[in-house]
Formats: structure tokens, sequence, C-alpha cells
């Protein structure tokens, strides 16, 4: 339904958010992008609120380009993951980002990062679970 909606009327380039705010963009419709394939599906307007988590966000927002980048940055973060990924600390990464990965269902990427707390759960785990330097035997740490 986002493709079908979105290839026939216009995109919304990050109108609806805070990112389309600062830069000025408006917003082409009355209702969430939800509520407007809801109703281009055939119900009622602002009735209810379809989600297709986030690819067909990423497609409402910018078609297929918006697909590919939002592909890239998904596996930026899953890489980023990937490095701090030891026996020891599994069971943290995987309780600190399973309900993240599984917020995607229905949300967008971006909104998981910024608002969710994906992109402060990767900075804990970068502070936190990166291999510490080594220091000398006084105890004092090398940068």
């Amino acid at each position: 339904l986002f493709y079908n909606c979105f290839s026939e009327y216009p995109k919304l380039y990050f109108g609806d958010g805070q990112i389309g705010s600062m830069f000025g963009l408006t917003y082409p419709y009355a209702g969430g992008s939800g509520q407007v394939i809801y109703a281009y599906d055939g119900g009622e307007f602002l009735g209810s609120n379809s989600c297709t988590g986030y690819w067909g966000d990423a497609y409402a927002q910018m078609g297929f380009w918006g697909i590919l980048l939002m592909a890239l940055l998904f596996a930026m973060v899953l890489r980023g993951i990937q490095q701090y990924d030891r026996k020891e600390v599994f069971p943290i990464l995987a309780g600190m980002f399973s309900i993240q990965l599984i917020m995607l269902n229905d949300n967008a990427l971006l909104t998981t990062l910024f608002t969710n707390g994906m992109l402060l759960a990767f900075l804990l785990v970068l502070i936190y679970l990166s291999k510490s330097s080594k220091g000398a035997d006084n105890g004092i740490q090398r940068l």
C-alpha cells in the first residue's frame, strides 16, 4: 500500500517530523502517513493508522533512494553493534537491542534511533563495552 500510494501521490521528504521542521519542509497531507495509507485503501480518513515499519516509511519519505539510504544506515548500526559482540556481553547486547529491532516493525528507523533510545543504547555500548586501553604499571591510563 505504501508503494502504491506514494508512487501515485507526493512523497513526504521528511516533512512530517523534526528533520523537516529544521529544513523548513512542508508536509503535504492533513493526517499522518499511516492515516493517509488507510484512507488510500478505502478506509475513513483519520479513522485508523496503517503502518508497515521502516521499509514503508523509507519509501514514503524518499522512494527507492530512501529505502537504500535507510538500509545503509541500518547496516552501519548493525555493523557497529557487531564489533562489540563477545560471548560474555552477548546477553547485554541482546537485551539492549532486541526491543529496538522489534520496534522497527512498526516505526521508522530515524524515529527508533533518535526518540526510542537506539542511538543512546549504541552510545552506551560504545562507551562501556569498548576494549579498555592498556595502562602503565602504576595505574595511569594511556590514551
